[in-house]
């Protein structure tokens, strides 16, 4: 099965999101900057490093669950018509019993009416 569903491209946007965020906290670790300047761009940074990285699950939440509901219904559509195709294959068993029974019925009638006594006065 091929990726269906973008988890690929999700995968790619959170590592270059992580990297991106990483590059960005260590450049305001050294960068020249008062402590609580410093300090401040970091909670900044790391603020949207949490929305960056909430967006991304959510994406790959959404991604996920369409692809979870395609395959769910593809197996409902595959047991209905398995289920269908089993129905006609017991109907078409169940009549070919009915028609080699009735094919039976009628040789063993035949045959019963052939070796019985045609005149019962013989029989006397």
């Amino acid at each position: 099965m091929g990726n269906e569903g973008g988890s690929s491209g999700v995968s790619t946007f959170i590592a270059f999101l992580t990297g991106a965020l990483a590059g960005a906290a260590i450049g305001l670790l050294l960068a020249p900057a008062a402590g609580h300047e410093t300090r401040k761009r970091i909670r900044d940074t790391s603020l949207k490093a949490k929305e960056g990285v909430e967006d991304a699950a959510q994406k790959a939440i959404e991604l996920t669950t369409v692809s979870v509901h395609k395959y769910l219904d593809r197996g409902m559509e595959q047991i209905h018509d398995t289920a269908q195709n089993l129905k006609a294959a017991v109907e078409a068993g169940r009549n070919a019993y009915m028609d080699k029974k009735e094919e039976i019925d009628n040789h063993l009638s035949q045959n019963a009416e052939e070796t019985e006594p045609k005149d019962n006065e013989d029989a006397v």
